[in-house]
């Protein structure tokens, strides 16, 4: 147990001084020297992507890596840059389809940057809201159907009390022909 625990130690202390030593790397400001490394293997995937004929169309199709990529890296574009995480999956696809040692490109990674990233703030704008399509115009369409539901049933309850509707049915009984006659008259004159 002793021997596993001093073992392990050790491991997590190299670790920490390896991700200690890539800290400190990041921020110390970047000499001219990498620049110069930075700009050759820039200028390094330009010779070799000619040097087998390939054009940035095929070399696109080959490794799968958009036009606007490779020539951001062939120009040293750095804002053109996707997220390291994807760059170094990137390089050692051009690496391997242009013949080129292992990590020959790594100085193009040491010196990109992360894109930074935008954040939206949220606001709500009612009149934004597309209707039915989200939570927010779902809710806004519930609220009017509850509100108007709300109001037409106070106007029932007030026509009520003051006596202008009943609530009963009409008797059919109840009507004289000469209102029926009446009623059916008004309505040809109305149509004529």
């Amino acid at each position: 147990m002793g021997a596993f625990a001093s073992l392990r130690r050790a491991v997590i202390m190299r670790i920490s001084n390896l991700v200690k030593s890539e800290e400190e790397s990041e921020d110390r400001p970047r000499s001219n020297s990498d620049e110069s490394d930075f700009l050759n293997a820039c200028k390094l995937i330009t010779a070799q992507r000619e040097k087998y004929g390939y054009s940035i169309n095929a070399l696109s199709k080959k490794t799968r890596i958009s036009i606007y990529v490779l020539n951001s890296l062939e120009k040293g574009r750095k804002n053109g840059f996707p997220e390291k995480t994807f760059l170094r999956k990137m390089l050692q696809e051009i690496e391997t389809e242009l013949f080129l040692p292992k990590l020959s490109l790594n100085p193009i990674l040491k010196n990109s940057e992360s894109p930074k990233r935008i954040i939206k703030s949220i606001e709500f704008n009612p009149l934004n809201i597309s209707l039915l399509s989200s939570w927010k115009g779902s809710l806004a369409y519930l609220l009017l159907i509850f509100i108007a539901i709300f109001s037409l049933n106070k106007q029932q309850q007030f026509l009520l009390k003051i006596n202008s509707k009943t609530i009963e049915p009409l008797d059919s009984s109840s009507l004289s022909n000469d209102a029926n006659i009446k009623i059916l008259e008004e309505n040809d004159l109305n149509n004529n």
